[in-house]
């Protein structure tokens, strides 16, 4: 009988080699998309969909509603249902609904009825080696003080070189991104709010973070949606990357420099998640609703 000499690098290569078979294995039950274990880079703790799996212990649950590329669930193991080949011009995008972090009060007239104010956000994915966007500045991330006590302290400005018309020089967004022909404001918008057939739809969406090389090379932006339901006639809901000239009041843009598109199917899941939400608004407005009532009884 001869013994097997067995050393730590033998050890270290076989652990690693079953470690990935067991994570192929158990991927390729939710999604069809493990071939190898390859696509799971190193950089990932582990695949999204072992995160997001209950063990018996606490975790922290995604509150994102997502849709992605078929690569993109390759490489970070995410769920099949989330998979479409609809997703046009980004890589991902997260939906979630979340909270301000402070309150609207003095509701009714009583400074104690107050309510959190939802907020409906959107990151979008992007791969800049297909679709570069027009950068204003080399800043590789930025955040809207929205979310900070930096809010009550200090505005949101327009670089200095950035053309934009004064009556949408709001504190409510960043300026990211600039025409590089014309030093035009690039807006984000989508064709949520307008009829099917109409010419130019656009409304804008405001951005409220970014950050480029944000994983595996890919640019994150964060855009704050808007919790008002939106046109569903549309077989796609079209965003885009787009500059006006400030000196003219009209709906045509200068140039147009990205676009991505969602398929209805996101949308309607969108809308269900915005129904929900308008439904709780309801409910706390009607409760301060009755408080009033019984006061004047």
């Amino acid at each position: 009988m001869h013994s097997m000499n067995i050393n730590n690098a033998h050890v270290k290569a076989l652990s690693k080699l079953v470690a990935s078979i067991i994570v192929c294995m158990s991927i390729s039950l939710e999604i069809a998309f493990c071939e190898n274990s390859e696509p799971y880079l190193t950089t990932h703790a582990k695949p999204y969909i072992e995160s997001q799996k209950f063990t018996g212990r606490a975790f922290y649950k995604d509150n994102n509603a997502w849709i992605y590329t078929p690569a993109f669930a390759k490489t970070f193991g995410m769920r099949s249902e989330g998979v479409s080949t609809q997703l046009k011009g980004a890589e991902a995008v997260a939906f979630r609904i979340e909270d301000d972090g402070f309150l609207l009060c003095g509701l009714g007239g009583k400074i104690e009825n107050c309510k959190e104010m939802p907020q409906c956000m959107m990151d979008v994915y992007i791969n800049e080696n297909k679709f570069p966007l027009p950068w204003a500045s080399n800043k590789q991330s930025e955040w809207h003080p929205f979310f900070t006590s930096i809010r009550w302290l200090a505005a949101s400005k327009p670089p200095s070189t950035m053309k934009i018309d004064s009556f949408y020089a709001t504190e409510a967004t960043l300026y990211p991104f600039i025409d590089p022909e014309t030093h035009e404001k690039v807006y984000v918008g989508h064709d949520g709010h307008q009829p099917k057939d109409t010419l130019n739809a656009f409304s804008e969406s405001l951005v409220f973070g970014y950050m480029r090389n944000a994983v595996e090379g890919l640019t994150m932006v964060t855009l704050r949606y808007g919790c008002e339901r939106k046109n569903l006639d549309r077989p796609y809901r079209t965003f885009s990357f787009q500059s006006y000239d400030s000196t003219k009041n009209n709906d045509i843009p200068l140039n147009k420099f990205h676009e991505f598109r969602l398929p209805i199917t996101f949308e309607r899941k969108i809308d269900e998640l915005v129904q929900s939400q308008d439904n709780k608004d309801r409910d706390i407005y009607r409760s301060i609703l009755n408080q009033k009532n019984q006061a004047s009884e």
